[in-house]
């Protein structure tokens, strides 16, 4: 009972720094973030990345640096296979599809290097290959696969 407690406590301090950096208003801190981010989704558990982390993560689709939004490319891959086919199938791919057709005219934007994202397409073609829909459409389509 007394583990269970203090594992619980830690948990919930340990998620709120975790909360502070991701939500951290310079890029730098975000982007180091992210180099661990799969491993901080094993930490916390699947419900728990579910609950926190991709909101957050999703969130740097819309952020006007380029070397942020090209780690999220880097690191959905890990984290959408953790946290399980339903939550990419149902949050991630939507949200990726809304990113892509609405809220930017064009894929990658114009500010977007080409040759930061075109490298990592192969090592996520086999996750997108098993879904069907827009965006693993309109990746494919794009970088040719």
């Amino acid at each position: 009972m007394l583990y269970d407690t203090g594992r619980k406590e830690l948990l919930s301090q340990f998620q709120d720094h975790v909360v502070a950096l991701l939500a951290d208003p310079e890029t730098s801190v975000r982007r180091a973030l992210l180099g661990s981010i799969t491993s901080l989704c094993v930490f916390f558990g699947r419900q728990r990345s579910n609950d926190f982390v991709l909101g957050h993560l999703i969130s740097y689709l819309n952020d006007r640096d380029w070397m942020l939004r090209c780690g999220f490319f880097e690191s959905i891959v890990g984290v959408a296979t953790f946290v399980g086919g339903r939550s990419m199938e149902e949050y991630i791919l939507p949200l990726l599809t809304q990113a892509i057709t609405g809220q930017i005219t064009t894929f990658p934007p114009p500010s977007f290097p080409d040759q930061c994202l075109r490298p990592k397409i192969p090592y996520s073609l086999p996750l997108f290959r098993n879904f069907r829909g827009s965006v693993s459409s309109c990746l494919l389509f794009y970088f040719g696969y």
